[in-house]
């Protein structure tokens, strides 16, 4: 049921999603329209695109679904037979894994460029771009395997915690948490600080 506190914080949530989405939209056509994806440019801008479109999905299902039913305080149900808290999460989980997997080709492109130039042909434009189509195919794959073909859970939007939750089921391990979500988010994490921290160290001893 929606109280004055469910207003407040869907409220804020819903105008602090709107406001990221429109600068995403903006910084995208700005790096469209300013030739920062065309040839000759650093590649790390056709990486920093990919980041910020899933960014943008992502911001999407926060400003069409999550502020709308933290603020009702109970799901949204289409005419159609659809669970809108499982597909807002299916797309949510999606755009994560795939911001965790470019955030850490980001950081491993700083690694070779200010510290190992001599294996800059790994991120030339046609690797790059290479590397940027996989991720979403295998980041979906990745969501895939942790939304419909492990046991359990599901990743949901709660209007309860006004985030996202596991669809836990009693008495049953979460699979989906524990092989999957975990690890991968562990990977992209310490591969990131690895990454940074040696090319900190690099830039300090310079």
């Amino acid at each position: 049921m929606m109280s004055i506190g469910s207003l407040l914080v869907g409220g804020l949530l819903g105008i602090a999603s709107l406001c990221a989405f429109f600068l995403n939209i903006f910084v995208l056509i700005v790096m469209i329209k300013g030739g920062f994806l065309a040839s000759g440019s650093n590649v790390m801008y056709l990486m920093a695109f990919n980041l910020l479109v899933s960014d943008t999905f992502q911001l999407s299902v926060h400003l069409l679904y999550q502020a709308p039913v933290a603020v009702l305080q109970e799901d949204i149900h289409p005419p159609v037979d659809i669970d809108l808290s499982r597909v807002g999460g299916f797309i949510s989980l999606w755009m994560w894994n795939n911001g965790g997997i470019m955030l850490t080709l980001l950081s491993l492109n700083r690694l070779v460029q200010i510290c190992y130039p001599e294996f800059a042909w790994m991120f030339n434009r046609n690797k790059t771009m290479l590397l940027c189509a996989t991720v979403w195919p295998c980041c979906l794959l990745l969501t895939i395997i942790s939304q419909y073909i492990l046991p359990c859970c599901e990743f949901v939007v709660s209007y309860s915690v006004y985030s996202y939750a596991y669809r836990a089921v009693p008495n049953t391990t979460n699979y989906s948490l524990k092989f999957v979500d975990t690890p991968s988010n562990f990977l992209c994490t310490v591969a990131v600080l690895i990454n940074y921290s040696v090319v900190k160290v690099a830039i300090l001893s310079f």
